[in-house]
């Protein structure tokens, strides 16, 4: 949370009511993204991974991908199955994906 606050200017209040793993954040992580890389496309992914931190309301394996390609933003909300490296991995894809559509 304090790298996103602190790099990606996600407010703190933002983070408090909607937490680290939110559409809401991944909003601000995008913006906040292409702001401090003065860049054409961004972009960002923030998750429960595991094996802990899942909740019943954000389970392991929820994880909001975003994609900011100029003035088009796209947020995702998926739910992967299997371990840590396998849930990064596969938001990880769909980033790719996703960034790859948006550049055609």
């Amino acid at each position: 949370n304090d790298t996103k606050e602190s790099l990606l200017c996600v407010p703190k209040n933002i983070l408090e009511t909607f937490g680290a793993v939110s559409k809401e954040t991944t909003s601000y992580m995008l913006q906040g993204g292409y702001e401090l890389f003065n860049t054409d496309i961004v972009a960002a992914v923030t998750g429960v991974a595991g094996p802990s931190g899942g909740t019943t309301e954000k389970p392991v394996g929820t994880v909001y991908i975003g994609v900011k390609f100029r003035d088009m933003i796209c947020i995702e909300k998926c739910f992967y199955t299997g371990d840590r490296n396998q849930i990064r991995h596969k938001a990880a894809e769909k980033i790719l994906v996703k960034l790859i559509d948006l550049v055609k």
